[in-house]
């Protein structure tokens, strides 16, 4: 692969993570703010950034509380999954770890607050990343070809060097649009986008296996 430079979704993307997510997003955050769980809260959420779904919660339930402390919420909980629940996708270890040792840069790019993403990479023990770049500190969703746009001004470099891996149908979107090269992870969530995965993207994959 002809690139110097790899953008890294996280969740789903190396981790396996997307089932406990929707879990913490529908039921245990409810809860914590003391109300039943909503299992049709995914309707509210689809296509949006994390800070959108804190809008649509808070809305919602008619809260007086900020969209940063219904994150916080989201991310006590999912602290304690990426030690001791979440696992890592299939070769994707020893993926970054072959990248890294050919000197290519690696960069995660994700919707998840980047305090999180620290302990979350140092427990798999891939804290190897040049860059993390979120919504929250590049200033975009990543359903926004401006999120990529950004990033690639960050890293003073052109679409022509960069190869992205992301499971979101929306985000592999608005890179694509941004003329991003992108390979997508396809899982029971985004299945029903595996054909228009397939035209845009210039691979599909489940795991990193063929790639090690």
């Amino acid at each position: 692969m002809d690139k110097n430079i790899f953008l890294f979704d996280f969740d789903n993307t190396l981790v396996d993570s997307l089932d406990i997510w929707y879990d913490v997003f529908d039921r245990q955050t409810f809860i914590e703010f003391g109300f039943e769980p909503f299992e049709d809260f995914k309707i509210y959420r689809q296509g949006k950034s994390n800070f959108e779904i804190a809008q649509a919660f808070i809305k919602l339930n008619n809260l007086n509380v900020s969209e940063m402390e219904v994150i916080e919420c989201w991310n006590r909980y999912m602290k304690e999954y990426y030690l001791n629940k979440i696992q890592m996708i299939e070769g994707a270890k020893e993926f970054l770890y072959k990248l890294k040792m050919k000197g290519k840069k690696l960069v995660i790019v994700s919707a998840t607050e980047s305090d999180l993403l620290k302990v979350a990479l140092k427990h798999f023990d891939i804290d190897i990343f040049d860059n993390i770049f979120t919504e929250t500190n590049i200033g975009y969703p990543k359903h926004s070809p401006l999120f990529y746009k950004t990033c690639l001004e960050k890293l003073g470099t052109d679409v022509d060097n960069v190869v992205l891996f992301e499971d979101s149908f929306v985000s592999i979107k608005s890179a694509v649009e941004t003329g991003i090269e992108s390979i997508a992870l396809v899982h029971k969530y985004n299945k029903s986008h595996l054909a228009e995965l397939e035209k845009m993207c210039s691979d599909v994959i489940k795991n990193y296996n063929k790639l090690v």
